[in-house]
C-alpha cells in the first residue's frame, strides 16, 4: 500500500508534510505495521471488509506526534476498507484526537467517585443519627417503665400505655432506618410487626388468651408514610385491645396490609386493623370519635391523603386506603391484594 492522501490535520499531528508522505510505502513510513499482529488484523480487514479500531490503550503511538512529549495524547485510529474501482483496493486510516474527551471522562469519573464517597459518609452519619435517636427513645421508654411502677391508677397506667406505644413507633422507625439499605424506604411488613408485637404483649392482661395475627404483603414504602402508618396501627391496636378484647379472656386482633390496583394501573395501599369484639357502639364514647387515639388516626390519615373508614364486621374495623409509590421487597409481587373485611349491612 502507498499513501494516496494526507490531510492538514495529519500534517499538524505528525509534522510530516503531504509532499513528504504521498506516494511513499505505508510500511516504510510506519514500520510497526510489519509486525505479525498488525498484519493479521489488516489481512482480516481485507477479507471481511469490516472496519478495525486501534485503541489508545494498546496502540498509543500508531501515528506518532511531531512532539515526543505530546505522544501521551489520546488517539483513536479507525481503519476502513475502500474500493474506488473494481480493480482498486484502498484503506482509509482516520485518526481522532480524544485527549480532551478522555480528560473530561476521567474528571467525571473522579467526581462520581468523590460523590459516591460523600454519599457513603452521609449514609454512615444518617445511620449513626438514627441509632442514637433510637437509643434516646429507648431511654425514655425505660423512664416510662419506671414511672409505671410508682402507681396503681388505671387511668394513669392507660395513659402511659398510649405514650409507650407512640414512642415505640418512632423508635422502631429509626431502628428500621438504621438497618435498612435505603434511607428513603422501609419494609412495611417488618416495621408493623416491630411496632405492634411488644405493644400487644404489654397491653394483654395476664392469663388472657388473646392473639395478634398478621396478613401482610412484603412491600416497602417511604419512611414518612411508614411512620404515619405505624402510628395509626398503634392507635388502632390500642383501641382494639382496650375495647375489642376488653375484659374477655380471649380475642383476636388482625392487622392486614397490602396493595390495591387503582385507575390507570395506579397502585395504592390498604391497611386495616380488625378485632372480633362487640364492634363500634352507636353512641359516642371513648371508643368512637371522642377518643384522642381516633382523632390522631383521623389527622394522620388526612396527612396521607387516605380514605379512612370505621365500621363493624362484626367486630370493629379501622381501614384506610391511599395512593402510594410502593415497592415489593420480594422478587415476584403478588397478583392479588390480600382480602380485607368488607362492611356488613
Amino acid at each position: 500500500f502507498r499513501v494516496l492522501f494526507w490531510n492538514t490535520s495529519l500534517e499538524l499531528w505528525t509534522g510530516w508534510g503531504r509532499h513528504e508522505v504521498i506516494g511513499e510505502s505505508l510500511l516504510d513510513r510506519f514500520p510497526h505495521l510489519r509486525e505479525t499482529s498488525y498484519q493479521a488484523r489488516l489481512d482480516l480487514l481485507l477479507e471481511t471488509r469490516s472496519p478495525l479500531i486501534f485503541s489508545h490503550q494498546l496502540h498509543g503511538a500508531f501515528f506518532p506526534h511531531r512532539n515526543p512529549e505530546e505522544n501521551q495524547r489520546i488517539q483513536h485510529v479507525t481503519v476502513a476498507f475502500y474500493s474506488p474501482a473494481p480493480d482498486e483496493t484502498s484503506l482509509i486510516f482516520s485518526v481522532e484526537d480524544r485527549t480532551e474527551l478522555s480528560l473530561r471522562i476521567q474528571t467525571a469519573r473522579i467526581k462520581e467517585r468523590d460523590l459516591q464517597q460523600a454519599l457513603k459518609e452521609k449514609d454512615f452519619l444518617m445511620r449513626e443519627l438514627n441509632h442514637r435517636v433510637k437509643n434516646n427513645l429507648n431511654m425514655i421508654l425505660s423512664f416510662i417503665e419506671l414511672q409505671r411502677g410508682t402507681t396503681d391508677d388505671p387511668v394513669f397506667l392507660h395513659g402511659l400505655d398510649d405514650l409507650d406505644g407512640r414512642i415505640r413507633s418512632f423508635s422502631a422507625l429509626h431502628e428500621a432506618l438504621y438497618r435498612s439499605d435505603r434511607a428513603d424506604r422501609i419494609p412495611l411488613d417488618q416495621y408493623l410487626r416491630s411496632v405492634t408485637e411488644d405493644l400487644f404483649a404489654t397491653m394483654r392482661r395476664p392469663h388472657c388468651k388473646s392473639e395478634l395475627r398478621y396478613e401482610l404483603e412484603s412491600i416497602a414504602v417511604r419512611s414518612k408514610e411508614a411512620l404515619y402508618l405505624g402510628l395509626i396501627t398503634v392507635e388502632a391496636l390500642t383501641n382494639a385491645v382496650k375495647y375489642g378484647i376488653g375484659k374477655r379472656d380471649q380475642g383476636v386482633v388482625t392487622i392486614r396490609c397490602g396493595h390495591t390496583e387503582g385507575e390507570r394501573g395506579k397502585r395504592g395501599l390498604i391497611l386495616s386493623i380488625a378485632d372480633d369484639g362487640p364492634g363500634f357502639p352507636e353512641s359516642r364514647s371513648p371508643h368512637t370519635a371522642d377518643s384522642l387515639g381516633l382523632r390522631l388516626i383521623e389527622t394522620l390519615a388526612e396527612e396521607l391523603g387516605a380514605q379512612l373508614r370505621r365500621y363493624n364486621n362484626p367486630g370493629a374495623v379501622i381501614s384506610l386506603t391511599f395512593s402510594s409509590d410502593i415497592e415489593w421487597t420480594e422478587a415476584v409481587p403478588p397478583r392479588e391484594t390480600l382480602p380485607h373485611p368488607a362492611p356488613r349491612g
